[in-house]
């Protein structure tokens, strides 16, 4: 296990406007606000990345399917946050345009040499179980002649929050990040020979 020092916030700024024009300029207003405000917040412009533009019409199906509007959503991903700032970046977002915050993901600058640590264990793990089953079947351990490791590494790790619903919803200044431990887990496949 390894406590987390660094984290990745998904944002999204969303808007509806009566026309498809109107949304992606208020769109793309918000979105500058939001930028320069995460710019201003310290966070260094190499991680914040927009993703995730979308347009779609907004329907009226209690009179048949009628177009009321249009929503655009852009996806702001902000990476590589030092995890004290994440509480305070997260309240203060919301009243620069952020209306969705769709997850936090909490990662540790250690995690690739806490996996290598993992991978140590899980292979001393195996020579204690082979050393015994061997020692069952009336024969004992000889070398490796085979090793191999199970994929099972995750780029994002661990997500600790998923919002179910638009920041604007709920009450973000109440909003208490517990990142807690990330499980770093290493698998391998290793065969023995017996004599």
């Amino acid at each position: 296990k390894v406590t987390p020092d660094m984290a990745e916030i998904n944002f999204a700024v969303s808007t509806q406007e009566a026309d498809p024009k109107a949304a992606q300029e208020k769109n793309s207003q918000d979105l500058n606000k939001v930028i320069e405000f995460l710019k201003q917040s310290g966070v260094d412009e190499t991680s914040i990345q927009t993703s995730n533009y979308g347009l779609s019409p907004i329907y009226d199906y209690t009179s048949g399917q009628k177009i009321t509007g249009y929503q655009m959503r852009t996806s702001i991903l902000v990476s590589n946050l030092p995890i004290d700032k994440v509480g305070t970046l997260v309240s203060s977002s919301i009243a620069t345009g952020i209306n969705n915050i769709d997850s936090i993901s909490y990662l540790s600058s250690k995690y690739d040499e806490s996996y290598q640590e993992a991978l140590k264990k899980a292979i001393e793990s195996s020579k204690v179980k082979a050393e015994a089953i061997a020692a069952a079947s009336g024969t004992s351990l000889g070398g490796i002649f085979h090793i191999e490791e199970v994929s099972t590494y995750n780029n994002t790790r661990y997500v600790g929050y998923t919002a179910a619903e638009s920041a604007a919803q709920g009450n973000p200044k109440s909003m208490v990040v517990e990142p807690g431990q990330l499980n770093v887990q290493a698998q391998v496949t290793v065969s023995y020979k017996i004599k």
